[in-house]
């Protein structure tokens, strides 16, 4: 099943093209290689993956892993090395709220990679995280907070190895876990849901603009999912193009798409929307 469980990895994020390395490696030390059989079902998932981009995207491969490269190179979101550095609140608003913890964390994982038992996990997991993190940091990524994600999982998982094999300090540790649930709470109840603003916009656009119209915003996602239009990104997640200006810190070169309205955050716009909001071209017309 290896080399499905890889496939399904890479496919779920770019990034986990890491564990493969990590995993690849550790076969050629060993000399103990997969059978050709059981690469078939991974081609197979291969292809149908890349058949259904083309049928449904027009394209093999997704283009938003490109434009995060773009992100990096623009130093908008953080000089480089910085900006995956710059850890947002709610990546430890789930463990506590504070920054402390993720510092706690840390040193407690780090000891926790001591244990004996983590030995033979330390080969892959260890290399995997380090593989990761330079990829982020060396390629300036943003600081997405669901990033942090594979990071917090092995630390907690490394930590809890300091729990001692008694049951007095396993009720103690399931006890502190237990306290950490109304923060994790607290925090799902927040971001679970969608953003309702981005969702009365979007109904707004549906209802209030021509079928054939484009509309262009920073942030695609629940307005596109509302508003039944062409959808322009103007970072360039989803349209490749503005990625590359993106990534040349030229926040005006989305116009010569010439959209019809331009989603902006009037009270602090994004450059990009700044040039909207600057050029005679546009009426501003607030909602």
């Amino acid at each position: 099943w290896l080399p499905l469980l890889c496939a399904v990895s890479f496919r779920a994020r770019f990034e986990g093209g890491a564990i493969i390395l990590v995993i690849a490696w550790q076969i050629w030390k060993k000399r103990r290689f997969p059978t050709i059989q059981s690469f078939f079902p991974a081609f197979l998932l291969a292809g149908l993956y890349l058949v259904f981009n083309l049928h449904y995207y027009g394209v093999l491969l997704p283009q938003s892993t490109g434009a995060k490269f773009g992100q990096g190179q623009s130093g908008f979101w953080g000089h480089w090395p910085t900006a995956f550095l710059h850890i947002p609140d709610s990546v430890y608003q789930p463990i506590g709220g504070s920054w402390v913890f993720v510092i706690i964390l840390g040193i407690f994982a780090w000891l926790g990679t001591k244990d004996i038992r983590m030995s033979k996990k330390n080969e892959v997991i260890i290399p995997f995280i380090f593989i990761l993190g330079c990829f982020y940091i060396l390629f300036n990524i943003p600081a997405y907070h669901w990033y942090y994600g594979p990071f917090l999982f092995f630390f907690i998982m490394y930590a809890v190895r300091l729990v001692p094999e008694t049951r007095s300090a396993q009720w103690t540790a399931l006890l502190v876990a237990i306290c950490l649930v109304p923060a994790s709470a607290r925090y799902l109840h927040h971001n679970a849901g969608e953003n309702a603003d981005y969702a009365k916009i979007g109904n707004w656009l549906n209802q209030n603009t021509p079928k054939n119209a484009t509309i262009a915003t920073v942030e695609t996602g629940t307005i596109g999912w509302y508003c039944d239009r062409n959808i322009i990104d103007l970072v360039g997640l989803t349209t490749p193009r503005n990625a590359h200006v993106t990534a040349k810190r030229d926040f005006g070169a989305w116009f010569y798409e010439r959209p019809d309205f331009v989603v902006v955050h009037p009270n602090n716009p994004f450059p990009w929307e700044h040039v909207a909001m600057t050029s005679a071209e546009y009426e501003y017309l607030p909602i």
